[in-house]
């Protein structure tokens, strides 16, 4: 899989004043996605490295990205992007009074909810597999609110996001 990655720098100058560089990256193809984001990586720290013998302002943040879909085969059959499912995760410190978080899955697939219609329809299965999973991959790879670490799902919902135009 080739990637085509962007690099963005922002930069601060003494009067606390940033701009920002943005630079389209050369096609890498290293033979496999996870090569190819690692060369990334490393040219976004030689780019970095380079920047700062050039400038006098500060590289105050540094980022790259990469475009990509996965939309094989087309739009999918059913899902409204404004239509989410709101998840209350436990982010509890240690010793301290339940403090909860809120994280959503934008067109949530039914089976995440304990029923297809009634009351149960908008009230998520905690014990999902596929959900339980998707929060496990959250709490291992990102930091919530305050830089809490998620220790796992209290409850979630169905509810209707703002935006929808018909």
């Amino acid at each position: 899989m080739a990637i085509d990655p962007t690099y963005s720098f922002t930069l601060i100058g003494t009067n606390g004043k940033t701009t920002t560089l943005r630079f389209q990256g050369v096609t890498i193809d290293e033979g496999t996605q996870g090569a190819d984001l690692l060369a990334a990586a490393v040219a976004l720290e030689a780019l970095r490295d380079e920047l700062n013998d050039v400038t006098d302002a500060n590289v105050d943040a540094y980022s790259f990205s990469v475009a990509g879909t996965q939309a094989v085969g087309g739009l999918p059959a059913a899902a409204d992007v404004f239509e989410e499912m709101a998840m209350q995760l436990d982010i509890t410190p240690s010793g301290e009074a339940q403090k909860l978080a809120t994280s959503r899955i934008p067109a949530p697939s039914l089976g995440l909810f304990l029923g297809t219609d009634g009351p149960n329809r908008d009230v998520a299965d905690i014990n999902d597999a596929d959900l339980t999973a998707w929060v496990g991959v959250l709490a291992t790879h990102v930091l919530v609110s305050d830089g809490e670490a998620i220790n796992g799902i209290v409850s979630g919902y169905r509810r209707a996001k703002g935006g929808r135009t018909s």
